[in-house]
């Protein structure tokens, strides 16, 4: 199950059709606080969570740090259309949490997908 958090009204239902055009199963938020909505009424586990970094109500990188101190940590594709480097800041950096840049390919997702669930594979 992947969870897609992300404001923009035309590029949230798009990221989800590509999702689903590869056979992942999506859910939808449009922000932080309506993600961990999601997130407390799915009765299953996600897997993964795409959300963008600039968001109003609760950014990414906080809607992750929520989850984290519920002790929830599925892995985690931050994205963002913004290049600027105190932007970029909010996101703890590691080599198992990809940042994509808006916008991007379904080649790119799909790779930044097998990285985070599987290891690169």
């Amino acid at each position: 199950m992947i969870l897609v958090v992300e404001d923009d009204d035309t590029l949230r239902p798009a990221i989800a059709r590509m999702l689903l055009s590869i056979g992942y199963c999506v859910l939808t938020a449009e922000n932080g606080l309506e993600a961990l909505a999601v997130v407390d009424n799915c009765p299953q586990p996600i897997d993964v969570i795409l959300t963008d970094v600039v968001m109003p109500e609760l950014d990414g990188p906080g809607f992750v740090k929520r989850l984290a101190a519920r002790g929830i940590r599925p892995g985690v594709i931050y994205m963002s259309g913004y290049t600027d480097p105190k932007v970029l800041a909010r996101v703890p950096h590691s080599p198992e949490t990809p940042v994509l840049v808006k916008p991007f390919t379904l080649q790119v997702l799909v790779h930044a997908l097998g990285q985070t669930l599987h290891g690169g594979a």
